[in-house]
């Protein structure tokens, strides 16, 4: 007979969300998904408080008949955790793709959030996270290790397709697929256009966070060598990257500590569609970057990476040939069962 596994996010259409539902196939037990129309791009934790989302979350961790419960996200994970405390012989599963900035910052409500999560993640069977310098550097103190996974945000299995040949010509054309977070981030890439002029292009997929100035979507749409492109799926990865040279990886270290210690989704793009990457030294995305030989891992100055992408900007020449030539094989970029072997294990405990 075949365990159930409830699995519990409120945010169902985030690519994150499909690929772990993707890769957690197994013989051994079913996944049902919570069902809600929450949208976390839309949605404040305080809206989801009012609006009574939280306490459907409770209620059905409480209820439910599945032998695991699987709660994906930092909000969901308190909510689930607490229900669970109810249900001792419920196996729960945490998982965090990154450090919510509201654990990190100073003052009180921080504080006590931090607090909260240490009681709390104590219910949790396992924690699942997405790189290992989350838990050196912050989940060491507050789990043991024997309870903790890291399984990175590789891209799903169901993308897998042949990566294309990065056109022979230029202009030198890089391509940001995602959610455009950091104001530092965007900025350097308006200058960098704006200096490279017509020996580059950018095309930017994806959308603003809450709190990304107007102003700075409207200066960036004014460049001409910046084309923002809308949203996209993820099935128009292979797509996006067809025309492209290089991945703008880039992730801002002065953000919070999160932007340090997370695996950016781009290097998973960069190495799927086999386009080299650039992204920020000092990082454990830069640090990454590095030793996968996957790209270039530079400081976030205008200067420094005008600099990288002078030698780079004929497509044809040693530099970006060598540069391409060094990476992995794409196929290590995709999902290959990583949940569901974790979960199968936690089964037979």
């Amino acid at each position: 007979m075949k365990h159930h596994v409830l699995f519990i996010t409120l945010a169902p259409q985030h690519l994150s969300a499909r690929r772990r539902l993707e890769d957690a196939q197994s013989e051994r037990f079913t996944v049902e998904v919570y069902a809600t129309d929450a949208d976390k791009v839309t949605e404040s934790m305080a809206s989801r408080l009012l609006s009574g989302r939280y306490l459907g979350v409770l209620l059905a961790v409480l209820t439910t008949r599945a032998r695991v419960v699987w709660v994906w996200g930092h909000d969901v994970g308190f909510v689930g955790a607490v229900a669970a405390a109810l249900r001792p012989k419920l196996k729960l599963v945490w998982d965090i793709s990154d450090v919510n900035p509201r654990l990190l910052g100073s003052g009180p409500g921080p504080a006590i959030l931090r607090m909260a999560e240490r009681l709390l993640v104590r219910r949790a069977n396992r924690l699942f996270l997405t790189s290992p310098t989350f838990y050196d550097r912050y989940y060491a103190r507050l789990v043991g290790r024997d309870r903790v996974r890291i399984i990175e945000n590789r891209r799903s299995r169901g993308l897998r397709t042949a990566a294309s040949t990065p056109p022979a010509e230029g202009p030198l054309r890089i391509v940001m697929a995602g959610i455009f977070r950091s104001p530092r981030v965007l900025r350097l890439i308006d200058e960098c256009a704006r200096r490279l002029g017509e020996r580059v292009a950018f095309d930017l997929y994806g959308y603003a966070k809450r709190g990304i100035a107007p102003e700075q979507m409207a200066s960036l749409e004014r460049n001409p060598q910046v084309r923002l492109m809308g949203s996209f799926d993820g099935n128009q990865l292979p797509l996006i990257h067809r025309e492209a040279h290089l991945v703008w990886g880039f992730v801002d270290p002065e953000e919070n500590d999160n932007e340090k210690w997370l695996l950016t989704n781009r290097i998973y793009d960069a190495i799927t569609q086999r386009r080299p990457i650039l992204t920020t030294a000092g990082t454990a995305s830069g640090d990454y970057a590095v030793d996968h030989r996957l790209g270039l891992a530079l400081p976030m100055t205008t200067d420094a990476v005008v600099a990288a992408l002078e030698p780079l900007l004929d497509p044809a020449g040693a530099c970006y040939r060598a540069l391409l030539a060094q990476m992995p094989d794409p196929a290590t970029g995709y999902m290959d069962g990583e949940y569901a072997r974790a979960i199968e294990e936690l089964l037979d405990e």
